[in-house]
């Protein structure tokens, strides 16, 4: 089996690279190489795992929702090259024949959709520790 893990950003990044390296210790581990949309992966190159494909960073960092101007300095640095290029790597990895995992929200879910290959979704939902962490319930700040 192949398995493509797809995800975007440093924190989804970590959480790929521990299903990868659990899935790595079957025995008969799939073929895995992993495409970070978000960033260049650094965390997978340190543990020998393979990339499929272009990355960049991003002038923004990856937080283009938090600023109209960020987007643009984005798009500017080769975002829409870049995803484009990204697009196609996953089509193309589904037409080998291989799998996608990804992990992280709705774009590297997208893009595992897209690809018409068969995937698996791990969601990381952030939004939660605006009303929780580990402790409990976070005090709510005052409206005025």
């Amino acid at each position: 089996m192949k398995l493509l893990c797809l995800s975007n950003g440093h924190g989804e990044d970590a959480i790929a690279l521990r299903i990868i390296l659990a899935l790595q210790q079957q025995p008969e581990p799939p073929k895995i190489l992993a495409l970070p949309i978000v960033g260049e992966g650094k965390v997978y190159t340190h543990h020998g795992i393979p990339l499929a494909g272009a990355v960049k960073t991003m002038p923004s960092g990856g937080f283009i929702y938090m600023d109209g101007r960020q987007l643009a300095r984005d798009v500017q640095g080769g975002l829409l090259q870049l995803t484009r290029t990204q697009l196609r790597t996953v089509r193309d990895w589904a037409k080998q024949g291989g799998m996608v995992l990804a992990v992280g929200d709705i774009v590297p879910l997208l893009f595992a959709y897209w690809s018409g290959a068969p995937y698996a979704f791990v969601g990381t939902a952030k939004s939660e520790y605006y009303l929780r962490n580990e402790q409990g319930v976070l005090p709510r700040p005052s409206v005025v």
